[in-house]
């Protein structure tokens, strides 16, 4: 359970950073809440990245028995992460 909530945080903070790449309205409300915020914001987004860390943490140390199970969820989500990140990157590198 404690997994499970650790990803959905993860999923809530780091979601929101990887879809600006995706939707121009989105990057417009992240960079609005930057320059709202300022400061702020990054901490919000530090304690939010330190939580979902923890939680999945300490969700695989309390959830052993499932750890392959676990794993592969985890790995899924960064597995998309990393190929949707690939064009990205790309087109970054290629602009230079």
């Amino acid at each position: 359970m404690i997994f499970y909530l650790g990803i959905a945080v993860m999923i809530f903070n780091e979601g929101f950073v990887i879809l600006r790449h995706v939707s121009p309205y989105l990057a417009q409300k992240r960079a609005d809440l930057i320059k709202k915020f300022g400061s702020k914001w990054k901490l919000f987004h530090s304690i939010m990245d330190v939580t979902w860390v923890t939680l999945v943490a300490v969700g695989f140390y309390l959830d052993l028995e499932n750890w392959k199970t676990n794993l592969a969820v985890f790995g899924t989500i960064w597995g998309i992460v990393v190929i949707y990140y690939i064009p990205v990157l790309y087109k970054k590198f290629k602009k230079k």
